[in-house]
């Protein structure tokens, strides 16, 4: 009897241990759902832009939860499919934005949420075809409005093509070439003097450009589309306003680069995101987060953090990779050479010519061409075969 007895015991005992585990258990799968929640409800804010500390910080979240997806309910596993997509934005992290999208979208597809997700990872993603399908359907479903989606169509018809081959010259002397971009993002903003814009674009354009003012790896220049006979007034209400990137005033007619009647898609001050391979990423207003992500995206692209996204048109059809220019060396070396790659892309990095291609960035950015050109010249000489001296050769070419 005793056996049994303590055999009895054990066995309780055992069981009461599992039955507090599992409710340990219970009770951090709780509170991490519940902080899950919390997550979704702090992103799920339709005009609101994450910051990139946000992203960061939801990312490393997520990563120390490790939630599989199949273990929640539909309701739950929308909330990480949107914290994941909306963190990846924040970062600029677009490729794994819109690797997640597909999954949100077969678990909630007529979702109002899943229809916003589509539209900002479109954007930021420069994919103008996905953008396109989503305004469809939100049209469909009476989400939004004739002339609303009809603007945005409008932008949509710039994105996935190469930019126009030119340059323009700014008023304070630079010469900034539009598709010879060499790895350098160029946000282009179209602006004019009446009708005046709202203060929300004005602000929201200014802290656009304060967020990226020290950064090698971003150009802006403002485009007024006013005739040549307002530039004098156009040049009071710039600095009025605190506009103190470059500026092009005055341009002819015939003149106006993406063509005047490009510049005059929308009534308010809009930009265009020129990746640093010269093509159209994504077109709108700086006070709307998904043209800041497309912004965020194409300079961390452009830095090497995230593999490169083609932009694409509304037919779907993607920009052709760049084809690398021939290294320079001596005849010996490159009849010793092996075949060099077809691709930028597939070139080798060399740590000391990217520290000088970043120098080369700074000189170009503060006007000093002279010396842009000396250490473009230098990677090239140097560091044959590199991507660096690839895309020395292309940013050597456009100055």
């Amino acid at each position: 009897m005793r056996t049994n007895s303590r055999i009895m015991h054990a066995t309780s005992a055992a069981w009461l241990a599992g039955l507090l585990l599992v409710g340990v258990a219970w009770g951090q799968d709780a509170l991490v759902l519940a902080e899950l929640k919390q997550w979704h409800a702090k992103f799920d804010k339709a005009n609101e832009i994450l910051s990139p500390a946000d992203g960061e910080a939801a990312r490393a979240q997520l990563k120390a939860w490790n939630l599989s997806p199949e273990k929640l309910d539909a309701e739950q596993r929308g909330w990480l499919m949107q914290v994941t997509i909306r963190a990846a934005l924040a970062v600029g992290d677009a490729r794994t934005a819109l690797e997640w999208l597909p999954r949100l979208q077969a678990e909630a597809p007529e979702d109002r949420g899943t229809l916003r997700a589509a539209w900002l990872v479109a954007i930021a993603a420069g994919d103008g075809q996905l953008a396109a399908q989503t305004l469809e359907a939100l049209r469909s479903k009476g989400l939004a409005g004739e002339k609303a989606i009809a603007l945005r169509q409008r932008r949509l018809a710039l994105v996935g093509k190469p930019a126009p081959d030119e340059s323009v010259d700014t008023a304070d002397g630079q010469t900034i070439a539009l598709q010879r971009r060499g790895g350098v993002v160029l946000v282009m903003g179209f602006w004019r003097l009446k009708p005046t814009p709202e203060e929300k674009h004005v602000k929201a354009l200014r802290e656009l450009y304060g967020a990226w003012a020290d950064d090698s790896h971003v150009q802006f220049v403002g485009i007024n589309a006013d005739p040549p006979a307002e530039a004098e007034a156009a040049r009071k209400q710039a600095a009025e306003w605190g506009h103190k990137w470059p500026q092009v005033y005055g341009l002819p007619e015939g003149e106006m680069p993406l063509t005047r009647k490009l510049a005059d898609v929308d009534a308010a001050p809009y930009q265009i995101v020129i990746d640093g391979e010269g093509n159209t990423r994504a077109a709108g207003a700086a006070s709307e987060p998904e043209l800041v992500y497309a912004l965020r995206a194409a300079v961390a692209e452009a830095k090497g953090a995230y593999a490169v996204m083609r932009p694409k048109t509304t037919a779907g059809e993607a920009v052709p990779e760049p084809v690398a220019a021939k290294p320079a060396g001596t005849e010996s070396a490159k009849a010793d050479a092996t075949p060099q790659a077809t691709g930028k892309s597939d070139l080798p990095h060399n740590q000391e010519a990217a520290r000088l291609l970043n120098e080369a960035r700074v000189f170009q950015k503060t006007g000093r061409k002279t010396d842009a050109r000396r250490v473009l010249q230098e990677i090239i000489d140097k560091y044959p075969g590199t991507w660096e001296a690839a895309e020395a050769k292309e940013r050597l070419e456009s100055l």
